[in-house]
């Protein structure tokens, strides 16, 4: 890459401006509608105003910006009025994402995002927007010289690892994640609840009038039609809350690969809104598993890669987050080693808590259903013992509890299961922890249970193994503590000397 300095497309011009105008239009709007009533006419005035200076902005913006990559550097000149130079050390440099929007796509220009160790929720620097294969260009460059400047010796030739396909999703595939996902109830709750409001406002009447023409229709059949065109009603928004979710799966992560290239994971996807992400081996703090019922029947399971620090695409809580929509379970076997790099380890096989842990839960869930009843009878409703009916649904969910939960403390690894509806694995590098906590709750107390919490940097929340025995978890967390302070390459978990485990019995 020459190291003159760079100027950006002048399709960012646009970018900016249109950018800048999204953020302003609702906030202009709504202040122009609480000073008149000719929403059109507000429209149209708030539009020509914000869109010259924004579009003064961006060209104010587009000069002032330049970039040229030194030897070990990435320099950044930008600033209007006050004028600002950024260095970023190219070895301080941990992602490179590519990103596309539709319009930028259309324009074959795209935007890449530097992410440095900082762990900040914003990107180090962004450079919006460049021709798309000059991005490649500088994303390809960047890389090139980062891994030179950890591995090599300076002046020597960066050498681009082969690429190693790991995995590849078709379109069936990812309908089928869609189909198999647990957001279709969220996903149908939000559209009744947008209906709502739109037919408040006056929007989509016709809809509300078809709802309560059927309700009207059920009343005329009494109390059994009411209650039959309710189901049918929430039937049909689950069934569109389940299309919706199968085809937002398709768009966000069509044509979906996911390769190796030496020590970095890149992933590509996207309909309309094209990315190429890089996630750093060497950031990944733990692998979550997770499977929800539909997924667990048919032997598929959704992977969350878990990585230090906040990059700009950080979910709640400042994490960072990758995610592989769907896989099969012998993936599984090909996937891990890869992404951990810290030997073999088999979700599929953990050892059970302990068998206490099932009476807790039958002895608390019973408890609640008692409390129901009780509180029905005091509140004079008729037939409260009715509420009885859910002590059998009380065992059945203690008894899937139960089985839900597990462990495993494998040569380099701990992994910890627990979830009845979605049932997360998660697969923590012993290198990886940074805390470990025992808790214990009033009712775990009561017989001798406890929890083992474990944190890593990657800010999400903590890895839990519920329900093991008192001293299990005391004596788990202590062999974790000794391991990590010592971190001998691949200690024995099961060598002379471990602590005995209560909780072996099978479920």
């Amino acid at each position: 890459m020459p190291s003159e300095a760079q100027r950006l497309h002048p399709f960012g011009i646009l970018s900016r401006a249109l950018r800048l105008v999204r953020q302003l239009l609702l906030p202009a709007v709504l202040g122009g509608a609480s000073i008149g009533d000719d929403l059109g006419g507000i429209l149209f005035w708030v539009l020509l105003l914000l869109a010259v200076p924004s579009l003064l902005i961006g060209i104010a913006h587009w000069i002032a910006f330049r970039y040229r990559v030194e030897a070990d550097d990435l320099i950044i000149d930008s600033g209007v009025l006050s004028r600002r130079r950024r260095v970023i050390p190219i070895d301080r440099i941990q992602n490179v994402d590519l990103e596309q929007s539709p319009l930028e796509r259309l324009a074959r220009v795209a935007e890449l995002r530097i992410e440095t160790a900082s762990g900040g929720r914003e990107a180090e620097a962004t450079l919006s927007v460049l021709p798309l294969d000059q991005a490649r260009a500088v994303q390809s460059d960047l890389l090139a010289r980062r891994r030179r400047a950890r591995e090599q010796a300076p002046g020597e030739q960066a050498q681009e690892p082969a690429a190693e396909p790991l995995l590849r999703l078709s379109t069936p595939d990812l309908a089928l994640a869609g189909a198999t996902s647990n957001e279709a109830g969220l996903i149908a709750a939000g559209l009744a609840t947008l209906l709502e409001v739109a037919g408040r406002f006056g929007a989509l009447a016709g809809i509300g009038e078809v709802v309560d023409d059927a309700v009207a229709a059920g009343a005329g059949a009494g109390a059994v039609g009411v209650v039959a065109a309710l189901a049918i009603m929430v039937l049909a928004f689950f069934v569109l809350g389940w299309l919706v979710s199968i085809v937002a799966t398709v768009v966000r992560f069509h044509g979906f690969t996911l390769t190796r290239h030496g020590d970095d994971l890149r992933r590509e996807h996207g309909l309309f809104s094209r990315r190429h992400t890089t996630v750093p081996l060497a950031r990944v703090q733990a692998v979550r598993v997770e499977q929800t019922l539909p997924r667990r029947a048919l032997g598929l399971v959704a992977l969350k890669i878990d990585t230090a620090g906040a990059g700009p695409h950080a979910g709640s809580g400042g994490r960072g987050e990758a995610h592989i929509p769907i896989a099969r379970l012998p993936d599984l076997d090909r996937l891990l080693p890869s992404i951990l790099a810290d030997g073999a380890v088999d979700p599929r096989r953990l050892r059970p808590v302990a068998p206490a842990s099932r009476r807790r839960e039958t002895t608390r869930l019973s408890a609640t259903a008692l409390l129901v009843a009780a509180a029905l009878w005091v509140s004079g409703i008729p037939r409260p013992w009715l509420a009885l009916l859910l002590l059998p649904a009380a065992w059945l969910l203690a008894r899937a509890r139960y089985r839900s939960r597990g462990w495993e403390l494998s040569r380099s690894h701990l992994l910890a299961r627990d979830g009845v509806l979605t049932r997360t694995t998660w697969i923590v590098p012993e290198r990886k922890i940074q805390t470990l906590h025992v808790t214990q709750t009033p009712f775990q107390r009561r017989w001798d249970l406890a929890t083992l919490l474990v944190d890593t940097a990657a800010g999400t929340r903590a890895a839990r193994v519920i329900d093991l025995t008192g001293p299990t978890a005391v004596a788990l967390m202590d062999r974790l503590a000794d391991r990590r302070a010592d971190d001998p390459p691949h200690a024995d978990p099961r060598a002379p000397g471990d602590p005995p485990h209560a909780d072996r019995q099978a479920p």
